[in-house]
């Protein structure tokens, strides 16, 4: 029953989403047109790079996208995946809970991971959240149930759907008690490994996705990111959990069921600690949000909820009138705070920066004013590439995070900061072999060019070639999405 229930919250969250594609998943359906028209899983023809982190979620939906088309082939994998995830954290948060445990534990395990804002949100607007988090689960299953090299191949294939996920499996198997099942589970793993990376040699000619280079983590980024859960700035978790004290309840649940139940608690712990890990450790997400975190909600969830259990019971043997109202208290904010966060993101958030790029839908019109105006063989240079490149067809060119540009990348894997126009000869040298015709980028973006905008037409000089402003396209409550055309003139150096 509690299943069903859950699955109206998240059918009538799904609803709300309905019309959200974000601008990242239009960067995977560009991957998957391509390989359809057999071109080959490339970005631009003819340029092997990976650049996404979810190859494996793009090579599910492949095969559902002549049927169905982009869109709805990730819409309902996602919701598929979101469904699963359901039913598995009902079986797992079932098996953490003995017969004497209050029967709330379940339904609220069931009820959060249902009305989670970044994880429903993220698995209903085509990006692969709801298969990493089915997956995860997956691989915690076997690995109960002493499948320990199916358990490490879920791993290895949630790794493909996002690479922090090849660590789950080893921290498991560090966690709970080693067996030589589990060493089977390592060797499975290492050779699954091997294989997928000859396959990315073979294929794009690197070991690793090129955002491995283009979103380099770091110590002090850690070491950053953990200060802000406890300040007002954007946390790298999701929430419940983005300020970090509901972590407590979590850890104190995370140690409660490792010794109590041995292996279910150290696996769901272990799951725990590679989102953090992950999340803590990477670059914050541009959408300001969690959504690192989010596949791993559901085990979270499960900690925090024994964590209640354990406050209530040691609040019941000093103050028993305070431990039920203190539990409830705790479960309720972390009910609330999510839905809160969808509130926000409902009544404004998705009107401004960068709601609206996470919803995308007023990227596609100016996308398909571009493929209208823009000559075909025309090289358009912007940061925001997803909808641009899926609908105008045009090549577009990622001057700023060097997601789909292995040289760029390497510059910002080198210099662990995003390189600027005019001020570094490597970057300038790109540019300058790219050769971009059009620009296209948000009004108050382009102040970050070494060159000012002329105020009064629009233009602005970039390696010294003039680009005229051609069109604008409002595109939410405070961007204006500018293009911006090279002016062909006697001055302009060579090609």
């Amino acid at each position: 029953m509690w299943i069903a229930v859950a699955c109206v919250v998240f059918a009538a969250l799904a609803l709300t989403f309905r019309d959200s594609v974000m601008d990242d998943a239009y960067t995977g359906f560009t991957y998957l047109r391509n390989v359809l028209r057999g071109d080959g899983f490339v970005f631009t023809p003819g340029a092997r790079v990976e650049g996404v982190t979810n190859i494996g979620w793009l090579l599910v939906l492949l095969p559902l996208v002549p049927i169905v088309g982009f869109t709805a082939a990730a819409k309902l994998v996602g919701a598929l995946s979101m469904i699963g995830t359901l039913v598995l954290v009902e079986r797992l948060a079932r098996r953490t809970v003995p017969g004497a445990a209050p029967r709330w534990v379940v339904p609220f395990v069931l009820l959060a991971t249902a009305s989670s804002f970044e994880l429903v949100f993220f698995s209903c607007a085509g990006m692969e959240t709801g298969l990493l988090a089915l997956l995860v689960l997956a691989s915690i299953h076997a690995f109960l149930e002493g499948r320990r090299v199916l358990s490490a191949l879920l791993s290895l294939a949630a790794c493909l759907v996002h690479p922090e996920a090849l660590l789950l499996y080893p921290a498991m198997l560090a966690l709970a008690p080693a067996r030589r099942s589990g060493l089977r589970g390592l060797l499975a793993l290492a050779l699954g490994l091997a294989f997928v990376t000859l396959a990315r040699l073979a294929t794009f000619g690197s070991p690793v996705p090129n955002t491995f280079f283009a979103k380099p983590g770091s110590v002090w980024q850690a070491i950053d990111n953990v200060t802000k859960l406890l300040g007002p700035d954007p946390s790298p978790l999701s929430q419940p959990f983005a300020s970090g004290l509901l972590l407590i309840p979590a850890a104190i649940g995370a140690a409660r069921l490792t010794r109590r139940l041995g292996s279910t608690g150290a696996a769901v712990s272990a799951a725990v600690l590679v989102g953090l890990a992950f999340a803590l450790y990477s670059r914050p997400d541009w959408t300001h949000t969690g959504r690192y975190f989010a596949p791993y909600l559901p085990c979270t969830f499960i900690l925090f909820a024994h964590g209640v259990r354990h406050v209530e019971e040691a609040l019941a043997t000093r103050a028993r009138a305070l431990a039920k109202p203190a539990a409830w208290v705790l479960l309720a904010i972390a009910i609330a705070l999510p839905v809160r966060e969808l509130v926000r993101f409902e009544t404004k958030g998705e009107t401004v920066h960068p709601g609206f790029v996470m919803v995308g839908r007023t990227l596609v019109d100016p996308a398909r004013w571009v493929g209208d105006h823009v000559p075909e063989d025309a090289v358009v240079a912007c940061r925001r590439i997803g909808a641009l490149s899926f609908f105008s067809q045009r090549r577009v060119f990622d001057f700023k995070y060097g997601l789909t540009e292995p040289r760029i990348a390497r510059i910002i894997h080198a210099t662990r900061r995003f390189p600027v126009l005019g001020r570094n000869p490597e970057y300038d040298a790109i540019w300058r072999d790219v050769h971009p015709g059009y620009v296209m980028e948000d009004a108050d973006a382009l102040a970050e060019f070494e060159s000012p905008v002329d105020p009064s037409d629009g233009s602005i000089v970039l390696l010294g070639e003039r680009f005229e402003r051609v069109h604008a396209f409002n595109v939410s409550l405070d961007r204006t999405w500018v293009l911006l055309k090279r002016v062909e003139s006697a001055h302009s150096p060579a090609r």
